[in-house]
């Protein structure tokens, strides 16, 4: 998915407090509910989901059997059902996946198509999702009902997800509160956090850690097996990390799982985006250590 100048209507240009509305940040919801649902997922993800509270977000990754990350999400549990917060062109295909190994365990699989997702960001974010009726969560918390849910990444991320008219009515009230904006800022506000997405062109090509997802809390080393579970763990205890998560400025005219060659060293797309002050963005897997070349390319961010 290149990057366009069409898309980046700047947000540089307005106030660092105002809150910026993306209106198809490209989300869908994958919802796995029944009596066996968290079992059932504890054994397919690699995050440990056992135990964890009630509307607690956290990132929660899939593995094929070479290890490969093949789906990254932010998942959260309500009573019997799990919600996986996803790039578009992922949901279908992990749904069709996890039915493939249910067998006898009693949960329904689904996207949740009657969903509409929007996501708004920026200092004023708070205010202006209260102004539109919005529960606004504490950070990794989602605050709502069936209707219309919040899900807060941190002090200035939200995603807003329900029914197609409850978010429309959201929708319409931020607009006139905030500046409406591209997908690829709120890609960059996420790259920003050190988050990494899994789009359908980069399924299966990175491993745990290439993503940086031992830094980040996503791998349950003691949680027991699941697909990839041996590949990953034999390179965190006897192998050597050989590529790393980098976010480098620009450019903007590449695409999702592309080789590039930057500074005569041959780096993997992850994503691309713009930040709130305009710079280009693009999160690669590189080489690591590092080459000094590269690091010089890294964003001060």
């Amino acid at each position: 998915m290149p990057v366009t100048a069409l898309e980046s209507n700047s947000v540089s240009e307005s106030s660092p407090s105002a809150a910026h509305l993306v209106r198809d940040p490209e989300l869908s919801v994958v919802m796995v509910a029944g009596p066996d649902a968290t079992t059932f997922l504890n054994a397919q993800a690699m995050t440990l989901l056992l135990g964890r509270e009630e509307n607690r977000c956290i990132k929660c990754a899939f593995a094929d059997n070479k290890g490969r990350v093949i789906a990254l999400t932010t998942a959260w549990r309500s009573g019997e059902s799990w919600r996986f917060l996803m790039p578009s062109d992922q949901a279908g295909w992990l749904a069709q996946h996890l039915l493939r190994f249910r067998f006898r365990s009693r949960c329904d699989i689904q996207v949740i198509a009657e969903y509409d997702v929007i996501a708004v960001f920026g200092q004023g974010a708070p205010d202006a999702l209260r102004k539109a009726g919005v529960p606004v969560p504490e950070p990794d918390r989602v605050q709502g009902d069936e209707t219309l849910s919040c899900v807060a990444s941190n002090a200035d991320r939200y995603v807003v997800l329900g029914e197609k008219d409850a978010v429309d009515r959201v929708a319409h009230v931020l607009e006139s509160e905030s500046r409406v904006t591209g997908g690829v800022y709120w890609r960059g506000i996420c790259m920003r956090a050190g988050e990494a997405a899994v789009y359908e062109a980069s399924r299966g090509r990175f491993l745990p850690q290439m993503l940086n997802l031992d830094e980040a809390d996503v791998i349950g080393w003691k949680k027991g097996c699941y697909p990839g579970q041996e590949v990953v763990a034999r390179l965190q205890h006897r192998g050597t990390v050989k590529k790393r998560l980098l976010l480098i400025a620009g450019p903007l005219e590449v695409a999702i799982g592309e080789r590039i060659d930057v500074e005569d060293i041959i780096v993997e797309v992850v994503d691309h985006g713009v930040l709130e002050d305009g710079r280009a963005v693009t999160q690669v897997v590189a080489p690591f250590p590092f080459d000094p070349a590269l690091e010089k390319l890294r964003l001060s961010l």
